[in-house]
């Protein structure tokens, strides 16, 4: 432990003694951004070794090195600098997504269905009646809500109440990953974060165009936006599996260089993504389903893919502590800590309440809830499309509540989800 605390410092040393340097006029392109991810990098990295001997999530120790060597500690990772990583991300995210389309199978979602359905039904029913009742209760206190009419109040908590339901595949994934973790209540939620970045899609676009109309009486609901939040999932679904198809064809003709392969294709299907406006995280989880269900090679593709997955999580995850914004939690921390305690209430009670009409293993009822408890990516866009429908200053409040609560559940999400898995009894092995 004491040779990882002094490699830990040496980094953070050097990082500082270059510091000066990495402002030179007329550096090579993206040369800052490359010198800070790489320290960030080993940090990362050091840091979850460390904090893996505290028997926490490594994918913590990528998190806090972020933080560290972000914008508003050490600024290192510049604002940016961070910037000029989303790139990085989102091949990351990419890959992520496509490790956990790969680990979701048909025959254990056909036995899970029930127990999905339960649950889904559940956590849409608590969280938002939920935080419809939360938000009416904060309201009176909470500047820039007080003044507001009932009814955009009720727009404003289902809103919340929604984005509340979400949670993060690339969190589930990364700690089952980390874990080795496998068994039912693996599967169970795995599944079930998944599922719900789906669910969350289509509805949001629903409550959005209700919340808009009573924000803006010209803005009300229209038949065609909730078709095209539909239209972009289903071709999103439909990318990823020609996608998958690709893969596959490429596993079994040529069968060398896959990851190169994979990457290549990654960044193919990210401009087309952007282009047709498709959902970047389901295309790549289709298109490992349709890899892992329809082909034998499913196996093949998980190997190839987690044979380089440690960079890619300490990357994902640090840039994802840089990107955390500390100053604006620190602004809001009462409502935070009041809203956080909040979705973790409703989302215990709706896993809860879902798997005791399903007739779900108690431990399922018990502990799925932390599965759910990481968020990230998505829940940061459905804040920004929040800001943008409702317009200032309500819209930029409920964004700034949001995102607040993102940095708290990021933190605490893996911790919580990998001793979900440890009761659990399904960490096989925990590596060294």
């Amino acid at each position: 432990m004491v040779r990882l605390l002094v490699f830990i410092a040496l980094p953070l040393l050097v990082a500082r003694l270059l510091d000066p340097w990495l402002g030179l006029e007329n550096p090579l392109p993206g040369s800052d951004a490359m010198v800070a991810l790489g320290f960030t990098t080993i940090c990362g990295y050091l840091a979850g070794r460390l904090l893996g001997h505290f028997s926490l999530p490594r994918i913590t120790g990528y998190l806090l090195a972020g933080i560290v060597f972000g914008p508003h500690l050490m600024n290192f990772l510049s604002t940016t600098v961070v910037e000029e990583l989303q790139l990085i991300d989102r091949i990351a995210l990419s890959l992520i997504a496509l490790t956990a389309g790969g680990e979701l199978r048909l025959s254990q979602l056909r036995s899970q269905m029930k127990t999905l359905g339960g649950m889904l039904a559940g956590l849409i029913l608590i969280c938002l009646l939920g935080f419809m009742l939360l938000l009416m209760l904060v309201a009176p206190f909470t500047p820039g809500l007080e003044a507001l009419p009932l009814v955009q109040q009720l727009g404003v908590a289902a809103l919340m109440g929604v984005v509340a339901i979400s949670a993060s595949p690339a969190t589930t994934i990364a700690v089952i990953t980390e874990t080795r973790a496998r068994g039912p209540f693996t599967s169970l939620t795995l599944s079930l974060t998944v599922v719900l970045d789906i669910v969350v899609v289509l509805l949001f676009a629903l409550v959005l165009g209700l919340a808009r109309g009573f924000f803006h009486p010209t803005g009300a609901l229209q038949l065609g936006t909730l078709l095209q939040a539909v239209q972009e999932i289903f071709f999103s679904l439909g990318v990823g599996t020609l996608l998958g198809y690709g893969i596959a064809l490429y596993l079994k003709a040529i069968q060398r260089d896959v990851f190169l392969f994979i990457m290549g294709s990654i960044l193919l299907s990210m401009e087309v993504s952007h282009l047709l406006h498709l959902e970047l995280i389901l295309v790549f989880i289709a298109a490992g389903f349709w890899v892992e269900n329809f082909t034998p090679l499913g196996e093949r593709l998980i190997e190839e893919i987690e044979r380089y997955s440690l960079p890619v999580y300490v990357i994902f995850f640090a840039i994802a502590g840089a990107s955390l914004n500390l100053p604006l939690l620190a602004g809001v921390w009462l409502l935070t800590v009041v809203l956080v305690s909040g979705r973790f209430a409703f989302h215990w009670l709706g896993t809860w309440l879902g798997g005791r009409l399903s007739a779900a293993p108690r431990l399922h009822r018990r502990f799925s809830w932390m599965a759910l408890s990481g968020q990230a990516g998505i829940t940061l866009g459905l804040a920004i499309l929040i800001e943008q429908a409702l317009g200032e200053p309500t819209g930029r409040l409920v964004k700034n509540l949001l995102i607040g609560g993102v940095a708290a559940n990021q933190i605490l999400g893996p911790v919580l989800y990998r001793w979900a898995l440890v009761r659990a009894g399904e960490v096989s092995e925990l590596p060294d």
